[in-house]
């Protein structure tokens, strides 16, 4: 029951929070020759999290993504003519890594896209938003059936559909960035 699934977690946990605290050094682990940063807090926390000295080489970056959301805010938005809702697609049915890792899809197509279309339905008559979605970067859409009925499909452009949207809509996606970066209302 639960009470063993705790035992469990705290026997494992126990020995590797203890482990955590030790020097590296103990352990014959050598500091990283370098380290990739990706803002001033992840320097703090590399600190304990992995092994660096004094030689470990401090290396400044920031995702892809964020050079997508450079340039699209360099350039100028086209107009639009309603109000827009993107939805940014995880293609979870076909999911690349799904079928890498030889796992089942928790849902068919069949049960997950008339779902989404009946909410994008929703938001389309209650709250008169066009939808849009951007298309996962390895989705093939054009090799399948129209699961999103009709509405535009758009893959390579997330950033710039972000940018221009009036609601950013996602059930999981790390592109959801883009909304956070753009200052976009997410649902």
């Amino acid at each position: 029951g639960f009470s063993d699934l705790f035992d469990q977690a705290f026997i494992f946990l126990l020995p590797n929070a203890f482990l955590r605290k030790l020097p590296f050094s103990w352990l014959g682990i050598r500091p990283a020759a370098c380290v990739f940063l990706g803002g001033e807090r992840t320097r703090s926390a590399c600190k304990t999290a992995f092994p660096i000295s004094e030689k470990t080489s401090l290396i400044w970056c920031h995702a892809y993504d964020y050079d997508l959301y450079l340039q699209a805010s360099q350039t100028a938005a086209s107009p639009r003519q309603a109000k827009t809702a993107v939805f940014l697609d995880d293609y979870m049915p076909f999911h690349p890594d799904v079928v890498y890792l030889g796992r089942k899809t928790p849902l068919s197509a069949e049960q997950y896209y008339p779902v989404l279309i009946a909410f994008f339905e929703y938001l389309e008559t209650t709250l008169g938003y066009k939808m849009v979605i951007a298309a996962h970067p390895r989705s093939e859409y054009e090799k399948r059936p129209d699961f999103y009925k009709g509405r535009d499909v758009i893959r390579g452009k997330t950033a710039e559909l972000v940018k221009t949207a009036d609601l950013v809509v996602t059930r999981m996606s790390t592109a959801i960035n883009f909304a956070v970066l753009f200052n976009k209302p997410l649902l």
